[in-house]
């Protein structure tokens, strides 16, 4: 962890934080692009242009095309440490992005503006007693315990065709979806009232044992 003097640098000057996230990010992404060198993108895109092209022409590609498109995709796949990396920091992230929004969100909604008549004033929204039941839904499909954007994920899954107009309206400065961002709010106040564990380590949803 960061001594005290390292984290007052930090708060006094953000962008040198955002700089150290984006030198490992960029890290990760060299690691990854290494695998996936531009001759075997290029290869690739061969194979898998002929394989579509005989599947246009109602000719079944033959095994070993297949099999050369399947070791092309498993060479260039990222090692598995780099998968790990970026699958935490992803998870962490929203757990971050999740914890600045309500620090920042007003203690009160400010009054709204009177709309002319007619005029709604906002999209409407899913309850959140709905992603309360959504998330401990999720983790019971998961095992109980996951990484926040496995849960957050499958909570999008389940309510596939019910999200409304409002739940879809992307926050630039949060960097997610209204349904998203709800989301973490709903395991937050899920948190609060003991349906799940507020020791699990960070970045992990977990249901307490009276909810499993």
């Amino acid at each position: 962890m960061a001594d005290c003097s390292e984290m007052q640098l930090y708060v006094a000057d953000p962008q040198r934080l955002l700089a150290l996230c984006r030198q490992v990010v960029e890290h990760l992404k060299a690691m990854a692009g290494a695998a996936a060198s531009a001759e075997k993108r290029r290869e690739l895109k061969q194979v898998e242009e002929a394989i579509t092209t005989m599947e246009k022409l109602g000719i079944k590609p033959p095994p070993e095309l297949l099999a050369k498109r399947d070791r092309l995709l498993t060479e260039m796949r990222p090692p598995e440490e780099v998968q790990q990396a970026l699958h935490y920091l992803q998870a962490e992230f929203a757990n971050i992005l999740s914890d600045l929004a309500m620090l920042t969100e007003p203690a009160s909604p400010p009054t709204p503006k009177r709309q002319p008549v007619g005029k709604p004033h906002r999209l409407p929204l899913t309850h959140m007693e709905v992603f309360k039941e959504q998330i401990i839904n999720a983790l019971r499909q998961l095992g109980g315990r996951a990484e926040a954007a496995a849960v957050v994920e499958q909570v999008g899954k389940q309510l596939q065709g019910r999200l409304t107009p409002g739940d879809l309206k992307w926050s630039a400065k949060r960097g997610m979806y209204a349904w998203q961002h709800k989301t973490h709010w709903a395991r937050y106040e899920l948190t609060r009232d003991g349906v799940l564990k507020g020791d699990s380590p960070r970045g992990i949803w977990e249901l307490s044992d009276k909810y499993q």
